[in-house]
């Protein structure tokens, strides 16, 4: 028994230029409405991040000076963006002395991997009686109603701190 194929046009071969266009120009639209939006819950779970790191330094900061009566006391700002001394994370050269690794495991890095970069990063500053814990021009969000907004460096840092430090 012999099997007949009919012969194979150039029309059947494969998709047609046009065709082509008209799938790439979709997948382009599709990314051009998605990518925006990706990035946009990007940036706020990295604002939430950092409204965490806050609060779980200051929590760590509080509980410090219950024990000792005063805040770690540093000269100036002290932060892991290289203007700021271009501290670390650990025991071994903190940008915020005394905290780790018994009032919190590690002290925390901008969720943004670009950071900390020359000017901007963490950064901490305290006198022993207040302190400031500022996330400096790293946020990218900055609503109305924010809190966590340093009243000094309102588009540009989050914060928190002691009374007497706000200003700062």
């Amino acid at each position: 028994m012999k099997i007949l194929h009919s012969p194979t046009t150039q029309k059947d071969a494969g998709f047609s230029m046009m065709e082509l266009i008209i799938v790439l120009m979709i997948l382009v639209t599709i990314a051009g409405i998605a990518l925006p939006r990706f990035g946009s819950a990007t940036e706020r779970a990295d604002d939430t991040r950092r409204i965490a790191d806050l609060n779980s330094v200051q929590k760590a900061l509080e509980i410090y000076h219950g024990e000792h009566g005063a805040y770690p006391k540093v000269s100036g700002w002290s932060g892991d963006a290289t203007k700021y001394g271009g501290h670390g994370y650990t025991a071994t050269d903190p940008y915020i002395p005394g905290l780790v690794p018994k009032y919190i495991e590690m002290l925390p890095r901008d969720p943004n991997k670009s950071f900390p970069d020359g000017h901007s990063g963490y950064l901490y500053k305290s006198d022993g009686k207040n302190y400031k814990f500022i996330a400096h021009k790293t946020p990218n969000n900055y609503p109305d109603d924010h809190r966590y907004f340093d009243s000094a460096r309102k588009t540009w840092a989050y914060q928190v701190s002691s009374q007497g430090g706000a200003g700062w």
